[in-house]
């Protein structure tokens, strides 16, 4: 999405002396005016979680986990901008995901479209990279949810019945069994 609002985006990015060995995941660079942010991106799923806290209501937990990147980067990095994408594993993320998204199609649509940040393209950009944030989410979710299940699973699923040649449009699986009657 940052490039595509024509940002120069470069990942594991070390953003401050290399003794201390920590890197931000996204450094993004404004082609035009050389504002720098960083973006550190955490996840966080707040039903596995030791915090006793977790439970506290929706969002919760991502905001936590935003504070500590927050307080993390504060002294590390004062002189460029930051962000900490946090997000609990069910979607809800912190405050500070809606204000990146804006960030990224306003200055799409200036840098893009020479439109202001209040045109019908900036509205369109926020709202196709608030679809992909969405998409991208459900997609790391089915995946992590099918990992853990493949290794809940010793033995592979076997479906009920098995493809038959001579089955119908249509038809997805030929019963294995005959059903008995029904009552």
């Amino acid at each position: 999405m940052a490039r595509d609002a024509d940002f120069i985006v470069t990942k594991e990015t070390t953003i401050y002396s290399p003794v201390d060995g920590h890197k931000a995941d996204l450094a993004l660079r404004d082609r035009s005016s050389g504002a720098v942010w960083i973006c550190d991106v955490t996840v966080t799923d707040p039903i596995s979680s030791r915090d006793p806290d977790a439970r506290k209501g929706r969002g919760y937990m991502a905001r936590e986990q935003a504070d500590k990147k927050i307080s993390h980067y504060r002294n590390r990095a004062p002189y460029v901008g930051f962000f900490p994408l946090a997000v609990e594993t069910y979607g809800c993320p912190c405050a500070e995901v809606p204000t990146f998204l804006k960030l990224l199609a306003d200055t799409g649509a200036r840098r893009l479209f020479n439109a202001d940040p209040s045109s019908y393209q900036a509205a369109k950009l926020l709202h196709q990279f608030r679809q992909r944030w969405s998409v991208t989410l459900q997609r790391a979710q089915a995946l992590a949810y099918l990992g853990k299940v493949n290794e809940a699973s010793p033995a592979p699923h076997t479906p009920v019945g098995t493809p038959d040649a001579d089955m119908a449009p249509g038809d997805c699986f030929a019963i294995a069994e005959p059903l008995g009657e029904l009552v």
